[in-house]
């Protein structure tokens, strides 16, 4: 009986469930029509529609109604005096006053509605059929014959974009979102005139016009033309304040967005991070070799050659080349036979005597420091001294046949002398960028993981039993009611490395659940998760006993957002290389990631706003990375000064390609002609009237003739002198408007009441750029790093050795194994040792002669001669106090002389001199001479 009552009640609830979800189908089709737009592609008709000819016709119309209906009352007014009793019409004859007045009465009226409307029906007909006699010279001729552009309107404008408030509310908890769904890029801004809750005041309410849609933007705005005001700054409050928060990436030149934005961000519950190149000691550390090293440790050998290629191309790139190209191939080739062998080095336990790997030692200063020294090293064999070697070049000859490194560097050793020595010029000269010490501490450590930008919740380990390698595996997700939230399944690796990236809500208590299946056995491994908002590593405890083996179970989980800002100093550019290798690996990290998830993107949508785009190194591969990235969710907003800029820096093809895949185009000011006129064209032409008058030599017959013409819709002169605030915005690709209707892509000029809004009059409390930095930018761990304890001792990658032909005293000869590299090497080293040891002494004896020239400044000459005199009869205590008595002299008033006591007693105490009183006496005694002397002369 419970059961049929209970699946009555759910049946019921279904039931109204379908009702309101069909009332609200409803209602939703009802306001889509509403919004449905006009038909703008219907080809007009040769008669253009006239609304003067339709307003002549109801006046007339109405007219004649009115007078038709007066008369039918008037005449029933006399019908009716004519029925009354004893009427006789020449005796009592017509009131047609009376009946007048009655007929203005048109409530009295004895018409049927439905009749009433057959008289006004017919009233319009005739007042038409009257209108068609008046001939209106005011016609138009013009209807979109030559082109029929326009601007946007306002109403298109909330019909397409989402409406959301210009700046959070006061007092609203900064974790809390102003609006639901994405984040996105400012369209256009608009106020509205509301009420305050202290009526009668009224205030305006600002909003903008957001394209939260998965689209790349353009800017172009020349140098202070208030891009960062009207557009950047406002963006990134846009995304940071969504319900849906989007990770930053933000190029930074003069580190005004990071300083302006990382308290506000921080509120909102970001993760900020700077990669400051203008002082790396107050950024994060970044290591460019980390992800090559994380590949390298599960396995993935080719993908690790690939991001070594990807890295070495950055460095020696260089389309300008010309002839020289070969070098450059040569020093790429050479760098990746260099990092791979150093990572074939510190990862393999048997080099240590922890026996265990030592990834922290691969590092780009332990890379230059292996060509400086072992690159710089030649040594001859005495069997035959005419042939030299290079000690880095014999150590690839004699790595392993199988090794990766020695098939890298493979094409440097086949190089002659000469082109040897070019090719090794190239690589120390791009290495020196991280020989400096910042930039040695900086890239020696790391402090976040890429993927984590765009796959906060993810978790990884090591398969041991090799009948799961790249078999299928599942991954179940349960909550600490062991309830199953989701189930993923991935593939595992061919070397049993398994990486899942998740999006579900886990707390701790909740279960995580490996299960394979081997044979007709299905094993699982049941893990019990603890998790500390504040710490993004996830402490886990296995439940049950273990039945897949397996190691290194470890989950990084995260609700926050990332933003890292990259200061990059406008007065040095050395250190722009590694931002863009920041870049550049950051986007392959973040694709390679994209192809291990369902769907093919990223969980947290990454908006990467590049400001003075047009001023970065170029990133490699741009052309193709604006073709796909947008569906990957990762969106780029670049900022440049003109399109002449980004030709420059990528050329023309691939500048063409970066351009035309950004949806957006929004020119702020640009001084360019060439990128005003192409701005103008993009937005079409409209058609004109224009008149001609002819007059007959008296001037009194005249004839008007009226034609049409085209004319820009926006002129290029008027693009050179936008007003602050002003922006035009092209968008051919938004075909679509938020009810689902087509709609044509008109430009947008924003300008009179969709003016954009200066971030400085109205974001202030929220994103200020007048911040003190230092109370923004502090010292990092990596700075006190220890470079010394990184240090790889290179003797021991020295080991092979040579046959040498000796002869002995009694004239025999035979062959001994040498070592001759290690002999070379330990040569060079105590060579450099003295050469630094003499160099040392050589500072040391300038420091020593300048303070002695400082205290000469201070001392009578005749104490340090008499001290030099007497260098080895009195202790070096004795000799100190000596000279710091004396310059006390300089304090003794001018025409007074000083005693020679003080001194005296100083000598006589001397512990040297204890018992040696006559020397001691003689000492004193000189010592007096020489001051009186001294100050008797002067």
């Amino acid at each position: 009986m419970r059961t049929k009552k209970r699946r009555s009640r759910i049946n019921l609830k279904n039931a109204r469930n379908k009702e309101k979800n069909l009332v609200k189908k409803g209602l939703y089709q009802v306001e889509r029509q509403l919004h449905r737009p006009k038909n703008e592609n219907k080809q007009s008709s040769n008669i253009n529609f006239n609304y003067t000819k339709l307003i002549t016709t109801l006046v007339i119309g109405i007219f004649i109604f009115l007078v038709i209906m007066w008369l039918l009352g008037a005449f029933h007014n006399v019908m009716l005096q004519t029925k009354s009793k004893n009427y006789n019409l020449f005796t009592n004859g017509l009131d047609l006053d009376k009946a007048g007045l009655a007929g203005l009465n048109f409530f009295k009226t004895q018409l049927k509605p439905m009749e009433i409307l057959e008289v006004f029906a017919a009233s319009v007909i005739i007042g038409g059929l009257l209108s068609q006699k008046f001939h209106f010279e005011s016609q138009k001729v013009a209807h979109g014959q030559k082109g029929n552009a326009r601007f946007t309107t306002v109403k298109e404008l909330e019909d397409t974009y989402v409406k959301v408030p210009d700046h959070s509310q006061p007092g609203l908890d900064p974790k809390k979102p102003s609006f639901k769904g994405f984040g996105g890029f400012p369209i256009a801004h608009i106020n509205r005139l509301g009420l305050t809750q202290k009526f009668p005041f009224i205030t305006k309410h600002g909003y903008y016009f957001i394209d939260t849609s998965t689209v790349h933007n353009l800017i172009v705005g020349t140098s202070r033309s208030g891009k960062g005001e009207t557009t950047i700054l406002e963006q990134i409050d846009l995304v940071s304040r969504a319900e849906k928060q989007s990770s930053l990436v933000v190029n930074d030149p003069k580190g005004e967005l990071y300083v302006a934005s990382v308290n506000t961000l921080r509120k909102r519950g970001y993760d900020v991070y700077e990669l400051n190149l203008d002082d790396p000691n107050k950024g994060i550390a970044f290591n460019p070799l980390q992800l090559i090293i994380r590949s390298w440790e599960q396995g993935d050998v080719e993908g690790a050659m690939q991001l070594v290629n990807s890295i070495t191309y950055s460095l020696y790139f260089d389309k300008q080349a010309g002839q020289n190209k070969w070098v450059n191939d040569g020093a790429q080739s050479a760098v990746n036979g260099h990092i791979i062998a150093l990572i074939e080095y510190c990862m393999n336990p048997k080099n240590f005597r922890d026996k265990k790997a030592h990834p922290e030692y691969i590092t780009f200063v332990n890379i230059a420091d292996l060509v400086n020294q072992l690159g710089q090293i030649d040594y001859t064999n005495p069997s035959d001294p005419y042939t030299q070697h290079n000690v880095l070049s014999e150590y690839f000859k004699h790595l392993e046949q199988g090794s990766i490194a020695k098939k890298e560097f493979g094409s440097t050793n086949f190089s002659d002398d000469k082109a040897r020595g070019s090719i090794f010029s190239t690589v120390v000269q791009k290495l020196d960028i991280f020989t400096l010490p910042k930039n040695s501490r900086m890239t020696s450590m790391n402090t976040l993981e890429m993927k984590s930008i765009g796959f906060p919740k993810y978790l990884e380990f090591q398969l041991l039993d090799q009948r799961l390698y790249g078999e299928l595996i599942k991954i179940n997700f349960r909550d600490n009611h062991n309830k199953k939230l989701k189930t993923n399944e991935i593939r595992v690796s061919q070397k049993g490395f398994v990486e899942n990236n998740f999006d579900v809500n886990l707390k701790t208590g909740s279960f995580v659940e490996i299960e394979a299946i081997t044979g007709h056995k299905r094993l699982k491994n049941t893990f019990k998760l603890k998790i500390n908002p504040k710490v993004k590593k996830v402490e886990v405890s296995q439940v049950g006993k273990p039945e897949i083996k397996m190691e290194n179970f470890k989950m990084h989980y995260s609700d926050k957002p990332i933003a890292v800002f990259m200061k990059i100093p406008d007065s040095d550019a050395s250190n722009n290389l590694l931002a863009t290798i920041f870049v550049n690996q950051l986007y392959t990290e973040l694709s390679r990631q994209c192809r291990l998830v369902q769907g093919g993107s990223t969980i947290r949508r990454v908006q990467c706003i590049f400001d003075e785009f047009g001023s970065m190194i170029p990133l490699q591969n741009m052309d193709r990375i604006m073709t796909v990235s947008a569906g990957r969710n990762i969106l780029f907003t670049l900022v440049i000064q003109s399109y002449a800029q980004l030709y420059s820096k990528y050329g023309k093809e691939d500048g063409q390609v970066i351009k035309e895949n950004c949806q957006n185009k929004c020119l702020i000011m640009s001084t360019d002609s060439a990128t005003n006129k192409e701005f103008s064209e993009a937005c079409g032409n409209k058609t004109i009237e224009t008149s001609n008058i002819s007059k007959d030599q008296n001037g009194l017959a005249k004839n008007v003739s009226v034609s049409v013409d085209k004319v820009p819709l926006i002129l290029p002169e008027r693009l050179e002198h936008l007003a602050g605030g002003e922006r035009l915005v092209l968008r051919p690709l938004t075909r679509m408007n938020k009810w689902g209707w087509a709609v044509v892509s008109h430009p947008i000029f924003n300008t009179g009441k969709t003016l954009m809004p200066f971030a400085h009059t109205f974001l202030t409390d929220d994103f200020n750029p007048k911040t003190n930095p230092d109370l923004v930018e502090k010292i990092d761990a990596h700075a006190n790093i220890n470079l010394k304890a990184l240090e790889i001792d290179w003797s021991k990658w020295l080991t092979w050795t040579e046959q040498v032909t000796k002869q002995d005293e009694d004239g025999n000869v035979f062959v001994e194994e040498e070592n001759l590299a290690l002999q070379a090497y330990n040569q060079y080293r105590q060579s450099d040792a003295n050469v630094q040891a003499a160099a040392k002494d050589a500072k040391e004896e300038q420091e020593m002669k300048k303070s002695l020239k400082e205290e000469e400044n201070q001392i009578p000459p005749f104490i340090t001669n008499w001290l030099t005199e007497h260098d080895g009869d009195i202790s070096d205590g004795t000799k100190q106090a000596i000279l710091n008595e004396a310059t006390k002299l300089k304090d003794v008033p001018e025409g007074q002389k000083p005693s020679s006591i003080a001194f005296v007693n100083i000598i006589y105490k001397d512990k040297k001199l204890e018992d040696k009183n006559k020397e001691k006496n003689e000492l004193t005694q000189e010592f007096s001479q020489s001051f009186n002397e001294y100050y008797q002369d002067k």
